[in-house]
């Protein structure tokens, strides 16, 4: 969080913000998360919905870095409009405002990567301090099969295992020894022998006995299966909607599930304008139904311009100079002659102006574009522009002309840091948190 107030205003902690289609799910440092409606109302506003709950906020785009776009959110908190801009958020003392990165997509990979491989939980539960080897196996079958050292492993069938001394735990299966008391609970139906039990289909809400149970009996199962499902997931086995809790992988709105879970899917080859099928089980680019697909999947008509009429004409896609027959129409126009029209080639060492009938500029045109770019950069010791070879420099990145608007901004002069800042690493193989980093006296303080 940005903002600097009173201690109790943030805590230490870096928060991930995660936007889909239309939710925002927001982790925080203590692995606790909320997952909101997200609606945009136009312009740089947005508007989260949690309930009952409705939250309006600005966001502003503050600076495209190499890696990174920075943005800024501010909100005057639940019910209340949002602030006019990020700015006028942070200088009030009573909203709330958050600096967030992205990475860019053009960074290319390993420039940047903020996934976190945290598994989401709802609240942090206690982990045994002893160490229980059946804690391993995560599906009743396999727990039920296995044996370590003299202990047997037992499936806690509807709930999980409450260790003495420890709590409530996220771990279903446990180790027993004969003739021992066992150091943990089961608050539901705790299995040696069999997984036979009760199944909810989430998708039709009536519950039928499997032999891989998730309820040890039929009330307990109904309970469960006849409230109303609001977050679900489609199972890549059944083709059906398994019910799911808010954060996790591809849990999603009931609703989005059951609308696309099990049906057909397709995804669109802009070449032709049809739609293939595809399976969303191993491609991750196949995210449409065949009928939304087949909705939106066309291939735009394209044109090519006549210089000599200013009309446009029907043309295959991999001609020279064809585009969309909007942008064609909207642009074509009467122009010199194919032997008049020139374009600027950059296959020579030094840009060279060639006739070309499909050219878009005459003679004059080319030989004022047609040139080599000077770059330049910083003399932060001098504060100036200096020109520089991009090709053998490798901090010569910029052209001479924005180097030179750069130096009247102030930008060419050597800066020095002063003050508390707040920082996350933003390197690949980052570790989640922040840090804080003091400059004062010509001396820095982590």
């Amino acid at each position: 969080m940005a903002k600097e107030g009173e201690a109790a205003m943030f805590d230490m902690g870096e928060i991930d913000l995660i936007f889909g289609d239309k939710n925002l799910t927001v982790k925080y440092p203590n692995r606790t998360q909320n997952i909101y409606d997200v609606a945009t109302t136009g312009g740089n506003s947005l508007v989260l919905q949690k309930g009952n709950q409705t939250i309006r906020v600005v966001h502003n785009v503050l600076a495209y870095l190499k890696h990174t776009t920075a943005t800024g959110l501010s909100t005057f908190g639940p019910g209340k409009d949002a602030p006019d801009s990020f700015k006028s958020g942070m200088s009030s003392t009573t909203a709330l405002s958050l600096t967030m990165w992205k990475c860019n997509s053009w960074g290319g990979k390993g420039t940047c990567d903020f996934t976190n491989n945290t598994a989401p939980t709802e609240a942090p539960l206690a982990l045994p301090e002893v160490s229980d080897k059946c804690n391993e196996y995560g599906d009743c079958h396999s727990c039920i099969a296995a044996s370590a050292v003299d202990v047997d492993c037992g499936w806690c069938l509807g709930g999980t295992l409450s260790y003495e001394g420890i709590g409530k735990t996220p771990y279903k299966c446990g180790g027993f020894a004969a003739g021992k008391p066992y150091n943990f609970t089961c608050p539901a139906d705790f299995r040696t022998t069999d997984c036979k039990g009760y199944s909810c289909d989430w998708s039709s809400k009536k519950c039928s006995m499997s032999d891989d149970g998730q309820f040890p009996d039929a009330e307990s199962c109904h309970d469960a299966c006849s409230k109303e499902v609001t977050h679900a997931k489609c199972n890549a086995d059944t083709k059906k909607c398994d019910s799911c809790k808010e954060g996790e992988p591809n849990c999603n709105t009931a609703a989005f599930c059951a609308a696309t879970c099990g049906k057909p899917h397709a995804k669109c080859d802009p070449g032709t304008g049809k739609c293939a099928s595809c399976d969303p089980a191993t491609d991750k680019d196949c995210t449409q139904t065949q009928v939304a697909c087949d909705q939106e999947c066309a291939v735009l008509p394209l044109s090519k311009c006549d210089r000599t009429t200013g009309k446009c004409s029907p043309c295959d896609k991999s001609a020279p100079g064809c585009v969309p027959a909007a942008a064609c129409d909207n642009t074509c126009t009467i122009g010199p002659a194919p032997s008049e029209l020139y374009k600027c080639s950059w296959n020579t060492t030094v840009p060279k102006c060639v006739q070309d009938k499909e050219g878009t500029l005459n003679k004059t045109q080319c030989a004022q574009s047609c040139e080599v770019v000077p770059f330049g950069k910083c003399d932060f010791g001098n504060n100036t522009c200096v020109k520089c070879n991009n090709t053998s420099d490798k901090d010569c990145i910029q052209t001479l002309d924005y180097c030179k608007s750069a130096q009247k901004q102030g930008r060419c002069k050597a800066q020095e840091l002063s003050g508390l800042f707040r920082m996350i690493e933003v390197n690949p193989s980052y570790e989640k948190g922040e840090f804080d980093v003091l400059f004062k006296d010509g001396k820095m303080y982590m």
